[in-house]
Parts: C-alpha cells; structure tokens; sequence
C-alpha cells in the first residue's frame, strides 16, 4: 500500500461497496465508519429481505436510526442517504436480486464484503451449509459479473480451523469439496439423515458453524486460484464491544462474551470453566471493522496476488485474561450497577471439570430450586430453575472454546497495519496490542447497562438492590457454619476450665 496522507479514505472516494450481512453486528458498524470514515464513498449497497412484516426499506430505515449511527448523523447527516437497500435473500438463487437492482450492481460496485452468516454454534447443518457456503458461492457468481470489481473481503472467524491448536494465515484443506458438501446437504429431509451426516461430515471439528465457515474458506480460495477475482479473507476471533468508536463500549447484542458478562454481572452466572490461563480470545468491534476495510482498501490498490491473504485478527498476544479483568469490571459495575439482577454477583473461574460440576450444583442448581420454591410460596411464576437450565445447556454449546487454548499466527495482520501511512493508522487501528483491557471492560459494560439491557433506571436505586442482595449473599453464605459455630461453642463451654 503506498503511503500518503489517507491512501483509505482516497480508495474508497466515489467508489461504491456491495454489503451482505448489513443489519448483523459486524455490518452495521462496517456501514457506520463507512460513512464517518470514509464520507466520500459514492454509495452503500446493502443486501437485505423483507422480515415478519416489515420492508427491506424499513428494516434499513430503522436500522440508520439506532443509537450505533448518532454521532455520524449529527456531524454528516446527510450522508445517510448513500445507503441503499438492495432486497434479496443470501439463501436464494441469484441472492434474490432483482433484474434492476443486479444491473445496477454490476455497473457500479467496486468492492463487496460478504459479512452475512448464521453464527448459532448450534445451527442445524443443512441451514448453516446453504447461508455461509452456499451463499458464498453466490455472492462469487454476482462478482465475476461485476464490471469494476476491485476485493472481495470474505469476513470468516478465526475459529474455522478450532480443531488446531496453532492455526497459521492460510486455508487449510478440507476433508469434502465444498460444492459437493453443499449438494448432499441440499438432499436431506429426515433429521436422522441430518445427525448422520453431520457427524460424517465434522470430523474433529465441535459444530456445523465451524465446518460451515472452514469450506466458506475453500470456496474464497478456489476463486483466488481459478479466476481472476481479487478475494481475501479477514478472521477476527469473537467480536465484542466497540473500543474507542464510534462509541466506547458500544454493544446491542447477547453474543459470545457479551451474554457472558451480563450472566455474572446479573448475578445468574457465579462459577465459569475456562482453560489453564483462563484467556479468552476477544476483538473489539470497531477494530475488526478497520481491519476489513484495511484488507479491501489494500487489495484495491495492490491488486491480486500469487497467494491469496488471510489476515487472523485475535488478541492472542495481549490476551483477555479474566481474572485480571474482574477488578476493573467490578469498578464499573458498582459505580453504576444494572438495575434488574437476579443475585448479588460473584464469581469462581476454575479449570477442573470436576469442581465446575460441584460449584455449578452449589451456586447453581440448588438456589435455583430455592428460589422457585420461594416464589411457588408466595404465588409467584417459578423462572430460576428454567434461567439456569438454559444456561448449563448454553454452556454444554460453548464448552469446547472456553476450555481451549490457540495460538494464532498474526503477521499478515501487522505487516497489513504497518504499511498503512501514519494518519490511517490513527483512523483505522486494529492492531490488538495497543488495547488497554482494563479501559475497554469498564466501558464494555456501560455499554451493555446502556444499549443492549436499555438499563436507563435509577443509579442510586440499583446500588440500593445490590447491597440488599449483597446482604442476602453474606446470609446465605454464613448460614452453612452455623451448626460448626454452635459445635464450637458447645466443645469450648465443656471444657472450659472451672
């Protein structure tokens, strides 16, 4: 990439981008720095399809008014009408896309992301095969026609190789062709046919999202060594909150870590299995939007390649290790606690699957049977018991990436960074060293009090429920060395001297 004032923000100057996935996590902020970032991108193609009712117009109006766009509607509001809808369907033949719209798309479309997935670690297969590899292949047909197409960034994760323990910059082999994986899939009707070939088709990996993701991969690869279409491919481990932008701690959403720290700051969630380091390997939100738009800016300027560039975005060098985190996280929370918790919050993190099963029994199982026991007293709906028997079955989905360890070779994604000149590596920063953890999980959580709970309630109020809760804990706690008190008591009175 040459170097020069803003060799980003001049690539993507009049060009237009084609975005699968728009309304997701990822797409919603990729389209936001878009238009903040780079305000001189001529449009913003957004593939989405009418849902329960509401228009593909409407679901992308609405979207433009979430709380993610406030700062890019107030310093360039208008803007926001670069974003066009373009109804269609990534599981549908031809994307779905009308005869108008494709014409369109094929004259003026200089860079597709293809952000668009289903991301349930327990999906069904024969689904999760026709969105992340069939759509894939369909997302390829409509670039090979496009006239002025420059990249094509195939957003993957970090994780589509889980069944290694060190996972380089490349894409692996697969065991199946992707087309014919997609084929037998497509045949399926009986769920016994689905469970059979799911555990033919996985392998050592955990789920059908991995597997799903990994032959994705193979597809974008094939394109690289059998056209000439320009394609990379950027995996970012699991996405949580923003860091600095557009909004420090900007999260909407329940998934991977999110739904973790809203259980333990609920207090629903009091023990956590986790590896030996007890690390979990996280990327912020914006910096994973900055490494896409890095990765296309590059192939735009630089062109195709020998060997197709896969940039592994993690936080493997400068891990998020829990424990060391829960300090600067319960600072936060207690200055400003979440209104609706369900328990004073506490946690235990442990390796031992042995002692997780006990604590789990303990903190867990029982108080959740207590307390419908309570509520069932005083003619209340039981829900404790229904909470944690969703979340031992949650867990059971996630287990295999809590209690595994990576290694992740990143220098593609550094060199990626380094070659940026010095004003887009203030504008576009992804690289995962220069996080400071302790800032991020304070502003993490106001952003989940704020924007995924809604949470605008009273602080003092919320404050006042944790110590009642907190005196609960303390009770309950105490309650089990009573009788070990009065044995004390007793042994100490009968062999008191006279």
């Amino acid at each position: 990439m040459a170097r020069g004032t803003s060799e980003i923000l001049e690539f993507y100057s009049g060009r237009s981008v084609f975005l699968t996935g728009g309304t997701g996590c990822v797409g919603k902020a990729i389209i936001e720095k878009l238009l903040r970032g780079c305000p001189k991108v001529r449009n913003i193609y957004v593939l989405v399809r009418d849902k329960r009712g509401v228009s593909a117009q409407q679901r992308l109006e609405i979207l433009l008014h979430e709380p993610l766009f406030s700062p890019v509607q107030a310093a360039l509001p208008n803007v926001l009408g670069k974003v066009k809808p373009i109804i269609g369907d990534i599981t549908m033949p031809g994307l779905g896309i009308g005869s108008d719209d494709l014409s369109l798309l094929r004259e003026t479309v200089s860079v597709i992301i293809h952000s668009a997935a289903t991301v349930k670690f327990d999906e069904a297969l024969k689904l999760a095969m026709n969105i992340n590899v069939g759509g894939t292949l369909r997302v390829l047909e409509l670039a090979k026609s496009m006239e002025l197409i420059q990249a094509v960034i195939y957003v993957s994760t970090a994780f589509s190789n889980c069944e290694r323990a060190f996972i380089e910059e490349k894409v692996y082999p697969v065991s199946i062709e992707p087309q014919k994986a997609l084929e037998q899939c497509e045949r399926l009707h009986h769920d016994w046919n689905v469970k059979e070939k799911l555990a033919g088709l996985l392998g050592d990996k955990p789920n059908a999202y991995t597997l799903t993701k990994h032959l994705a991969e193979e597809v974008i690869n094939q394109a690289h060594q059998n056209t000439s279409l320009p394609v990379c491919i950027v995996r970012p481990s699991i996405v949580a909150a923003a860091y600095t932008e557009p909004i420090p701690g900007y999260v909407d959403n329940y998934n991977g870590a999110s739904g973790l720290l809203i259980g333990v700051l609920t207090g629903a969630i009091h023990t956590l299995l986790l590896n030996d380091e007890y690390k979990i390997d996280i990327i912020p939100l914006d910096y994973t939007v900055n490494a896409i738009l890095a990765a296309a800016a590059n192939l735009g300027m630089d062109g195709k390649g020998s060997s197709i560039q896969v940039y592994n975005l993690t936080s493997y060098k400068n891990p998020f290790v829990i424990p060391r985190i829960l300090n600067s996280a319960k600072k936060s929370f207690f200055g400003r606690p979440f209104k609706n918790i369900v328990w004073y919050p506490t946690l235990h993190v442990t390796s031992s699957y042995l002692k997780f099963r006990l604590m789990n029994f303990f903190v867990h199982k029982i108080p959740a049977h207590l307390m419908d026991t309570l509520l069932g007293l005083r003619g209340g709906k039981k829900r404790f018991v229904r909470i944690y028997n969703k979340l031992w079955n949650n867990f059971g989905i996630v287990r295999y990436f809590c209690t595994r360890k990576w290694e992740f070779q990143t220098g593609n994604s550094t060199v990626l960074f380094e070659s940026l000149s010095p004003e887009d590596q203030l504008r576009f920063p992804f690289l995962p060293c220069h996080i400071n953890w302790d800032t991020y999980i304070y502003f993490y959580i106001q952003g989940l009090r704020k924007y995924t709970l809604k949470d605008e309630g009273d602080v003092k109020e919320a404050q006042r429920t944790v110590q009642k809760f907190q005196i609960l804990h303390q009770l309950f706690t105490f309650l089990p060395l009573l009788p070990l008190i009065f044995a004390l008591i007793l042994v100490v009175t009968e062999f008191r001297p006279v």
